[in-house]
């Protein structure tokens, strides 16, 4: 069964949304390492995200 375009993006922006709080621990840790990756995995997210929107706009 495949996603719709909607729960995939809703499932990207959650899993953007934990990578944001683990970012946050990582730096409250001081583990600058895991900070730097759980940031770059935020915004990979989000440009998958943003990139599913204007799929959507292009079909409408």
């Amino acid at each position: 069964m495949s996603m719709t375009s909607y729960a995939k993006e809703k499932r990207l922006q959650a899993l953007a949304k934990r990578a944001g709080v683990r970012l946050a621990e990582a730096l409250t840790e001081g583990n600058k390492p895991k900070a730097q990756h759980f940031k770059a995995r935020m915004y990979r997210l989000l440009n998958v995200v943003a990139s599913l929107r204007v799929q959507e706009v292009a079909r409408a």
